[in-house]
């Protein structure tokens, strides 16, 4: 639907579900996961940014997904 709705703008639409990671609120959740099960925020945050910067070329009017390894 956001598809349809932003093709013909110039409006960029990201979608990004980042995977577990390294929290205070995970460890009280989960209190016997081990932190380097998980990746800290930090990383994950710069992959999002490395992310949206690589895909900023022609992807206007178009809904783009944020993939994590």
């Amino acid at each position: 639907i956001w598809a349809k709705e932003i093709s013909h703008s110039n409006i960029d639409v990201y979608f990004c579900y980042p995977p577990k990671m390294n929290t205070s609120l995970r460890k009280t959740i989960i209190p016997g996961s081990k932190d380097a099960q998980f990746d800290s925020p930090s990383i994950i945050a710069k992959k999002i940014i490395d992310n949206l910067f690589k895909n900023k070329r022609n992807n206007k009017g178009k809904v783009n997904k944020i993939l994590f390894d």
